[in-house]
């Protein structure tokens, strides 16, 4: 029983005034690695943030309880060591008052003037500049963080950071996996640095690629009390399951659960979509510059949250100044990685609602886009002849007008239809043509297998060498990294 419980306010007391922080803070420090603190109503908020963010540190010296047997997860490291010193340098800084008497603590403080400093969307030299303001105010004993340089070494500790990529200026290669240590692109030769460096005397990269781990994002869900619930709302019988209200109420996500019943055995298993457009991040039309944002979206959570842009999880931040085109697939290498292991192996998860580990796998359930980029995510040509997605080699198009024109779509209409037989309001001909047949994904796979569609890259160069496609590859720029 918590001995500060006197106002029972989980069974039908009300609380009148909250208490002030000098009453909790002190209540609630506690040794690092402990978890004597945990559960109180009045917990500083800073510390319930902590015990989310490490579940298993937090829990150093207890038990942990797993879903499955633990033979299953044998294979994995002991997760209670990991984050330990994070977590003990973040607990620090929790119960550290910014100067002796104060009321809030480094952690509570910094936190709040993050905060303020996105909400109002203001520069780091701002956040510099009033940091020191407000330390010539407190007494001279002060802790609070001098700069944003300093304060990011703090927050540093919370995880959620992201991994630069050199990548080849001509959109070639990453310098990941087996060309990680390379100086030059191993298709075009291209210099991995800049002549020049920087005024610290450190090498410039040509180009950088951002990549936002995916799996910490999907843990977080999970490990906050607030969201590990509603990460399970797809899997809830409702009322209303004739209403597409959620893609869980759609055919395709039916017939995927019917297709692999391991996976839907658990609702905890995270169903993904994948979106990417490009934009001007310099509002500035005169400007020709576009960099490619790669988001990903969690379809577990209810319709009213999903979407928010909270829960829209960024994973690759694509450089310009142009778009990488086909090329997309170069720099999608590490999601997709990442994406294949989630679904082979998944990932050690801390589930704060039953307080329990469990094994987290993930599925990319499709993609969405424009119709240009669509052609850049399924490798299908969107512009010319042959640019229909479903009629592909059996496709009907024409020139009129200056434009490529598709003729046949009135193919598709039912054979009775009184618009195959209407000559005067479309072509000036009656349709009495079949519909196309349709292939299927594993039709599609044995095409693209059987050429080699050479080196994806922006140099003239390394595409002369690529081998030209056959006729019957005409609509098909390249083999998806998606396939």
């Amino acid at each position: 029983m918590d001995p500060y419980y006197t106002t029972w306010t989980e069974h039908g007391e009300v609380l009148v005034n909250d208490p002030i922080m000098p009453y909790f803070l002190p209540n609630n420090l506690h040794e690092a690695g402990s978890s004597s603190a945990s559960a109180s109503p009045y917990m500083d908020p800073t510390l319930n943030m902590l015990h989310d963010t490490f579940p298993y540190a937090s829990r150093y010296h207890q038990e942990e309880n797993f879903d499955a047997p633990q033979e299953t997860y044998s294979t994995f490291s002991n997760p209670n060591t990991g984050d330990y010193d994070k977590y003990n340098r973040m607990l620090e800084e929790a119960q550290t008052p910014v100067y002796e008497g104060c009321s809030e603590t480094v952690l509570s403080s910094l936190m709040e003037h993050m905060s303020l400093k996105k909400k109002h969307m203001t520069s780091n030299e701002h956040f510099d500049d009033v940091s020191s303001f407000i330390r010539r105010l407190l007494p001279p004993a002060n802790k609070l963080p001098s700069s944003h340089y300093n304060a990011k070494k703090i927050l540093n500790d919370l995880g959620l950071g992201y991994v630069k990529i050199e990548a080849c200026k001509n959109n070639c290669v990453l310098f990941y996996g087996d060309y990680k240590d390379a100086f030059r692109c191993p298709k075009c030769n291209a210099s991995r640095w800049e002549d020049t460096l920087s005024p610290k005397g450190k090498m410039i990269p040509m180009k950088v690629l951002r990549y936002f781990p995916l799996t910490p994002r999907l843990q977080r869900l999970y490990m906050c009390g607030k969201t590990a619930e509603d990460m399970r709302w797809h899997g809830i019988p409702r009322e209303d399951d004739d209403a597409l209200i959620h893609p869980a109420n759609g055919e395709a996500w039916k017939s995927f659960d019917l297709s692999f019943p391991d996976f839907a055995a658990d609702v905890r298993n995270v169903k993904l979509g994948l979106s990417t457009d490009g934009f001007n991040p310099y509002g500035n039309m005169n400007l020709s510059y576009s960099i490619w944002p790669v988001i990903v979206v969690c379809y577990n959570l209810p319709p009213w949250m999903l979407m928010k842009k909270e829960y829209n999880i960024l994973a690759l931040l694509i450089p310009g100044p142009k778009s990488p085109g086909k090329c997309l697939d170069v720099y999608l290498r590490p999601l997709i990685d990442e994406l294949n292991g989630l679904w082979e192996n998944g990932a050690l998860t801390f589930d704060k609602l039953t307080g329990t580990s469990f094994m987290m796998r993930a599925s990319l359930m499709w993609t969405i886009s424009n119709f240009p980029g669509y052609g850049m995510l399924s490798s299908h040509t969107t512009k010319g002849y042959k640019a229909c997605p479903l009629c592909l080699t059996d496709i009907n198009s024409s020139w009129h007008a200056d434009r490529v024109c598709y003729m046949g779509a009135r193919r598709w209409l039912p054979d009775d239809h009184e618009w195959r037989l209407d000559a005067v309001n479309f072509d000036g001909k009656q349709e009495f043509g079949l519909k196309p047949r349709e292939w299927s994904g594993d039709e599609i796979l044995d095409l693209l297998n059987s050429f080699d569609f050479g080196t994806l890259s922006s140099d003239r160069e390394v595409l002369a060498r690529n081998p030209k496609r056959p006729s019957y590859l005409a609509n098909w720029t390249h083999k998806s990294i998606f396939f």
